[in-house]
């Protein structure tokens, strides 16, 4: 019980959990053979529409990422980059989607951050949650460290 109100307070913060925050990685060469070149040696496959890989580090996973021939730059991904098309409307219904290690104790904090900002919790699994959140709180959602994307349900 202790840590998931540890990890509550940090996501509540802002603070990224255990160290770790989303980077986006790009290669020198970008052209699929070498963007797959460079997934594979980072052991990263998520190539976000050729944009980069997405990934959580911690500083140590950045520096190595970093100094993996074939990567052109390792830099934090904005909460802007982790919002798909989202309705005007609000409140909205969405997924969000964590990155792949989080922790169950990370996707109940998040859970219960949009509780605490009038969001309802809908269906979880292990990295993903659907809910209803009012549209202003989304920035906010996406700015923690354990939100990888969000995109309205419909969108799907």
């Amino acid at each position: 019980m202790k840590a998931w109100w540890i990890a509550l307070v940090l996501i509540a913060c802002g603070a990224p959990a255990r160290g770790r925050i989303g980077y986006v990685v790009t290669a020198t060469d970008d052209t699929p053979s070498g963007r797959a070149a460079v997934g594979r040696a980072i052991g990263a496959g998520d190539d976000v529409a050729g944009d980069g890989f997405v990934m959580r580090l911690d500083d140590a996973g950045r520096a190595r990422v970093a100094a993996t021939a074939g990567v052109a730059a390792v830099r934090p991904i904005v909460a802007d980059e982790k919002l798909g098309k989202l309705p005007d409307t609000s409140p909205v219904s969405v997924r969000i989607d964590l990155y792949d290690d989080a922790t169950p104790a990370e996707l109940d904090a998040v859970a219960a951050w949009i509780a605490a900002h009038g969001g309802s919790v809908g269906a979880k699994a292990a990295r993903s949650i659907d809910a209803t959140i009012a549209t202003s709180m989304l920035h906010a959602l996406a700015e923690t460290a354990e939100v990888r994307w969000i995109e309205a349900l419909e969108a799907r």
